[in-house]
């Protein structure tokens, strides 16, 4: 539910015609109707993972070309491009569960936001692009978008993705009109707001109107690759105002539950991840009589915690007003750590000899020591999954877990469960330069070795990760899932290259826990 700051475009003069402007932004729970009854309610967030992937859409068919002197109209509540009666011949076609109808091009609107950071309505894995375009088509037999809101099979709307990079003629022609104080906007070629491969690989799904009255039944298109647009460009319709003096930005709706549609909502999405080391812990108490296959029958702790982890870490409900102390990381190089591979996974372990290494300054325990035990990892099949933890709904390629006990526990197996027993300290890696700590695990592990060459811990972990992460209270993440674990997850990324994560994957089958609802609260640093 996390919201952005946009300007909506366009599809709000649906709304306007039947309901007047009496309603607001700044007031969404207010809103009547469908929408706050709808089940299919727009816009959401697409988590890739989640997908129906036993459904195939096939190819839609889009007939475009350019637009000759494209109306513009700009309200308090937006902007709108539209296509003359004269024009109607562009539309899409081969729509889903409506193959032989088609779908007649009507205009097509934005959504933009405050940053870089936001604007599009629909998220992808939680996270905003600077700009969404929506064109908004009507089926051809309904005659109107007004007649065909509402009605199954009645609109049709392909949503294209912009990020900052290359200039855009196309937009930029919108900028000129406006500046010139146009109602129309010279030729457009249509073809220059979309990718080429809009009509072969896009997210579908069914929805509704993102204002009042939300009317469902809207079939939605996604498409999978972005546009771009330059920093000048996006820095111009930032500025844009109304009528009435003021900036139109920012005009959003909220992204809503899904409530039953293909992919659960973000707050229990599932990712295919490789579970390492910490596992062991679990095994000791409760045997393997557990399964990631069947997550709901985990018992005690895990079903009736209030703090599991991992979470999806949401930084616009982060505690802004608790400010944590610096974590005092005391690493160094490992000698010959211990290396064990078993059917869940692979462990690293510190020896004995190596326990000088650790954390201090831990929230609310800053005159305790937390021995560094081992490190262990998650990682996914593909580029998009992989991490437990996710940023705003986002996962990475692979996270780093480092595990500490409290030194006067003596031991992991002492310290779990127990408050200020453990302290967890998570980094999140990413596909690019090859890592060479990284590295001498991969040979230990070709090698079919019980040991790793020396290994420097601060190969493996940012410079800034004592001063700059998220910290929470959660748990372990496997059975018994005992809470009162200090997480620490770093802001900044590590990198390994592409080779590495293929080998990594290679090495052991998945092992996941689904991400928990973050009912707990969240601090920044």
């Amino acid at each position: 539910m996390k919201c952005l700051a946009v300007a909506s475009i366009g599809l709000y003069q649906i709304a306007l015609a039947a309901t007047g402007s009496d309603w607001s932004y700044d007031d969404q729970s207010a809103w009547p109707g469908m929408c706050a009854e709808g089940k299919s309610q727009s816009p959401i967030s697409i988590e890739t993972a989640a997908v129906d992937q036993s459904v195939i859409l096939e190819d839609l068919q889009i007939n475009y070309g350019p637009i000759d002197d494209a109306g513009l109209s700009i309200s308090n509540y937006g902007i709108s491009v539209s296509v003359d009666d004269d024009q109607k011949e562009y539309n899409i076609g081969n729509v889903r569960m409506y193959e032989e109808d088609t779908f007649v091009l009507d205009h097509f609107h934005a959504h933009w936001g405050l940053t870089d950071e936001s604007g599009s309505e629909h998220l992808l894995e939680g996270m905003a692009y600077p700009m969404e375009v929506h064109f908004v088509h009507y089926n051809e037999k309904y005659g109107s978008v007004g007649d065909a809101k509402g009605k199954a099979g009645g609109l049709a709307v392909l949503g294209v993705f912009f990020e900052i990079g290359e200039f855009n003629p196309e937009v930029e022609k919108i900028h000129e009109a406006i500046i010139a104080g146009s109602d129309t906007v010279d030729s457009i070629d249509l073809y220059g707001l979309i990718p080429e491969d809009a009509g072969t690989k896009f997210f579908g799904y069914d929805g509704s109107l993102t204002t009042p009255t939300c009317d469902e039944n809207l079939l939605w298109h996604v498409a999978k690759t972005t546009m771009t647009m330059s920093e000048d460009q996006m820095k111009m319709l930032r500025s844009a105002v109304g009528p009435d003096g003021d900036v139109i930005a920012p005009n959003y709706r909220d992204a809503q539950p899904l409530n039953g549609l293909a992919s659960p909502p973000p707050s229990m999405k599932c990712f295919t991840v490789a579970s390492i080391g910490l596992y062991q812990i679990a095994l000791a108490a409760t045997g393997s009589d557990w399964s990631y296959d069947d997550q709901s029958a985990w018992p005690g702790m895990c079903a009736e915690g209030k703090s599991q982890s991992p979470i999806s870490i949401e930084t616009a409900a982060v505690d802004q007003s608790v400010i944590l102390e610096d974590l005092q990381i005391n690493y160094g190089v490992i000698g010959r750590p211990t290396l064990s591979v078993s059917d869940h996974g692979i462990d690293v372990s510190t020896a004995d000899g190596a326990k000088g290494y650790n954390i201090a300054n831990v929230r609310e325990y800053q005159d305790d020591t937390f021995v560094l035990d081992g490190f262990h990892a998650h990682w996914g099949l593909t580029d998009e999954s992989g991490s437990e933890h996710l940023l705003e709904g986002m996962a990475y390629p692979m996270e780093v877990h480092f595990v500490h006990y409290n030194e006067k526990y003596g031991s992991v197996g002492d310290a779990k469960g127990k408050a200020g027993g453990l302290a967890v300290l998570g980094v999140f890696f990413e596909i690019g330069d090859a890592n060479p700590e990284v590295e001498k695990i991969l040979e230990a592990v070709k090698t079919g070795s019980d040991t790793v060459d020396s290994i420097d811990l601060y190969g493996l972990i940012p410079e800034d990760a004592g001063t700059k992460f998220f910290g929470y209270d959660g748990s372990l993440t496997t059975p018994t899932c005992d809470e009162n674990l200090l997480w620490h997850v770093a802001k900044t990324t590590m990198t390994m290259s592409e080779d590495q994560m293929k080998m990594l994957r290679s090495a052991v089958g998945p092992r996941w826990r689904c991400h928990r609802p973050p009912t707990i609260e969240m601090l920044n640093h």
